[in-house]
């Protein structure tokens, strides 16, 4: 059955049919015109901090380029981008873009960073990392190599450097754990020195009721009353104390050490001496001394107060003095050992005998024996040893 539609019901229904059209495309493109949208979550590390767009979270279009700049605080520096970084333009850069294709959680982070800085004494220089100051990130490892110049040696490295393995090695490693400062320190082969200095001289003591002090003027030695011997001490035990040079000396020297006699009883039995040792020869000493004898030593001189030379465990050069301040002195020249002490009118040569030109070992101090001290306290100050070379 065929039915016809009125023409105002036609017109009625088309005007619909237009209506829902145009609705239906009109809602169309508003949907269209709203594009997602995405959350980025900023966080960071100890260290440092997010200026642009700053920590938290924001929520930008699908396809928004967003700017990240991060500022690193004092003692630290960027490391890189970390979490959902795919869209980071360049993860290791402190400024940089990220492109909002999702929802992302991004982290900034920093690490600490110490100072190291490097010098050298005349003699030499680091070669590794060189001269200068450094920064690294803590808990690096840090390589220091030192090269000494024609002429020179290492000595050792000084500062702060309590994490250094081992300071008198040229060639060692720091760990960075906070700012740090070292010196390498170099020696002529041939040693000048014109004080008593850290690294260089060792101070020993040798049995009981000794004190031995080191101070800007020197060592001072103080010797109680009633000290014991060390029975260690070798063939005759004794006590005392000094100091002594950590490096052999090699080829011709001149040795001279200030010396005062602060307390300083009559037969006090106590010697002062400097005193040169080629190492593991027994009798290839010289000791340049100045003794104030006690009782029973050589009771048939009538003076107690004395200059001597003790030259192969023998005594030689006796000579009277009242002295109570001076310097000792030891030269070696080609193949022959001289000792001397100062006079008002210049050095007075006490001694002198042929030695061979081995390395020695140089040492000064203050020691007695038990059965020769007088039972009187003493102090003895020595003051700077100079080593100079060559002999005038």
């Amino acid at each position: 059955m065929k039915t016809i539609l009125s023409s105002r019901r036609y017109h009625y229904l088309t005007r619909v049919s237009i209506l829902v059209v145009t609705v239906a495309l009109i809602a169309g493109m508003v949907g269209c015109g709203q594009p997602a949208q995405y959350s980025l979550t900023i966080s960071t590390t100890e260290g440092g901090e997010i200026t642009t767009p700053g920590e938290g979270t924001y929520s930008y279009d699908e396809g928004t380029a967003v700017p990240l700049v991060a500022l690193p605080h004092t003692g630290y520096r960027f490391v890189k981008w970390t979490g959902d970084v795919s869209t980071i333009a360049n993860v290791n850069a402190a400024s940089t873009t990220i492109t909002m294709n999702g929802n992302y959680s991004i982290t900034a982070n920093f690490i600490a960073q110490y100072t190291l800085a490097i010098d050298s004494t005349e003699g030499g220089h680091v070669t590794t990392p060189g001269e200068g100051t450094f920064k690294y990130d803590v808990g690096t490892v840090v390589d220091l190599v030192a090269e000494a110049e024609e002429g020179y040696k290492f000595l050792n490295w000084t500062g702060n450097i309590e994490v250094a393995a081992n300071v008198s090695a040229a060639s060692i490693t720091i760990t960075m754990d906070g700012d740090c400062t070292v010196t390498a320190n170099f020696l002529p082969e041939h040693i000048y020195l014109d004080k008593i200095g850290p690294g260089l001289w060792g101070v020993g003591i040798g049995g009981q009721g000794i004190e031995a002090v080191v101070t800007e003027e020197g060592v001072v030695v103080n010797i109680t009353s009633n000290p014991v011997d060390n029975p260690e001490a070798g063939p005759e035990p004794a006590f005392g104390a000094g100091g002594y040079c950590t490096y052999l000396l090699k080829g011709d020297f001149d040795i001279r050490m200030d010396y005062e006699l602060t307390t300083w009883p009559k037969e006090s039995g106590v010697r002062v001496g400097l005193s040169v040792e080629v190492p593991g020869v027994p009798h290839k000493i010289m000791n340049v001394e100045r003794v104030g004898w006690g009782s029973s030593e050589w009771p048939h001189l009538p003076f107690r107060e004395v200059y001597l030379v003790n030259f192969g465990d023998q005594i030689h050069a006796i000579t009277s003095t009242d002295d109570l301040s001076g310097t000792l002195r030891i030269c070696r020249q080609a193949e022959m050992l001289i000792g001397y002490h100062q006079t008002p009118e210049g050095w007075h040569e006490l001694y002198r005998a042929e030695w061979s030109p081995e390395d020695v070992h140089v040492w000064f101090s203050t020691w007695s024996h038990e059965h020769l001290f007088g039972g009187k306290e003493v102090g003895v100050l020595m003051r700077t040893v100079e080593i100079v070379e060559p002999v005038p």
